[in-house]
């Protein structure tokens, strides 16, 4: 699918469920996925060419192009977890005798202040389910109650 230069003549209801489709079935000219950090380029090229078409709102950042952009971050999220995208694929799980090594070498525990932090980046990962470094910084003391 591609959209034809006179985007800027479409009602934004319509504009936004065309976005939709597109951000869904883009490709690259060999018939492969952009990788998902090209995404945010492709967005900004076709704010900038509405914007100079003098179009009312900005498909980047208003309100009324939200389900778009969530179809373009949801192909952009699952590209990443296939492993494209300049971030690795997530890390794997570790095995179980891995864990137990682990605590047998006192990298987990509370031997030292280092295995202490390694235990709780552990325990709030496994069982609580944080997972990116931003969500481990957020965390506060009285997120939790006893």
């Amino acid at each position: 699918m591609s959209i034809a230069l006179d985007i800027e003549e479409h009602e934004l209801a319509e504009l936004n469920r065309l976005l939709e489709k597109f951000y869904a079935e883009v490709r690259n000219k060999n018939g492969q996925d952009y990788e998902p950090d090209s995404f945010r380029a492709m967005i900004a090229t076709l704010d900038r060419h509405l914007k100079g078409k003098y179009y009312p709102l900005s498909i980047a950042k208003d309100p009324e192009f939200h389900s778009s952009k969530q179809v373009l971050q949801r192909k952009a999220k699952l590209l990443r977890q296939a492993g494209r995208g300049k971030r690795p694929n997530k890390a794997r799980n570790l095995t179980k005798e891995e864990e137990k090594v682990l605590w047998k070498e006192s990298k987990f525990g509370s031997t030292t202040p280092e295995a202490s932090v390694n235990t709780m980046w552990w325990i709030l990962t496994q069982r609580v389910g944080l997972h990116g470094r931003q969500e481990h910084d957020d965390i506060k003391v009285d997120d939790f109650q006893l």
